[in-house]
């Protein structure tokens, strides 16, 4: 929001600034989220998969599935008195099953406080 442009346009210029453009500045040539290929849309995140819709020329960002980038990412499972620790392999940034535990408590598994 400019409020100088706002105020010319609504006084008709009577005591407002006048707006100036810059006609030395070439205006943008492509929105930060317009797209032509694939590689336009890489956001440097080893846990998306970076696409463009070349038909409306928008990036889209999908997250990979059991990607991490620390332990924490990592999600434990908890079934029948069972609990799988997961752990992230940081150089292929995928969570990888640590151990199988007996654990009693679904909450204890996924804070990774069976052992």
């Amino acid at each position: 929001f400019n409020e100088n442009a706002y105020n010319f346009l609504e006084n008709k210029g009577s005591d407002a600034e006048p707006l100036c453009i810059d006609p030395n500045l070439a205006p943008p040539t492509v929105s930060p989220s317009e797209c032509k290929n694939h590689k336009d849309c890489d956001d440097n995140d080893k846990c998306t998969k970076d696409k463009c819709r070349k038909n409306i020329g928008v990036c889209k960002s999908i997250k990979i599935k059991k990607c991490c980038k620390k332990t924490k990412d990592c999600k434990n499972v908890f079934n029948k008195g069972t609990c799988i620790r997961y752990t992230c392999n940081k150089k292929k940034a995928m969570c990888r099953k640590k151990k199988t535990v007996v654990c009693a408590n679904k909450n204890k598994c996924v804070k990774g406080k069976c052992k």
